[in-house]
């Protein structure tokens, strides 16, 4: 379960790229790869190092313009996402 609190980070065993400005993850343990969405990238660089989920928010409502309600929403369900495939995990 997520929330503003939370603390998440990246698997340190998945490998990844920015490739003209997006990131592109690749799970070497079963070659799933994963290319990311401008949005999804800036969250992707925001977690890397270990931060909450309001830091990511208050970021992207900077970036992008966005309010922080559906900041909220959009990056809690893309980290639930995340964390399904074991490319994050949740520390705190």
């Amino acid at each position: 379960m997520f929330s503003l609190k939370s603390i998440v980070e990246r698997n340190s065993e998945i490998a990844w790229r920015i490739i003209e400005g997006r990131a592109v993850l690749v799970d070497e343990s079963d070659n799933r790869v994963l290319q990311l969405d401008e949005v999804a990238t800036e969250i992707w660089k925001c977690i890397e190092a270990a931060t909450t989920v309001e830091a990511i928010v208050r970021h992207l409502c900077e970036r992008f313009e966005v309010n922080e309600s559906k900041a909220v929403k959009d990056t809690i369900r893309f980290l639930k996402q995340l964390e399904v495939r074991e490319l994050i995990k949740v520390v705190q």
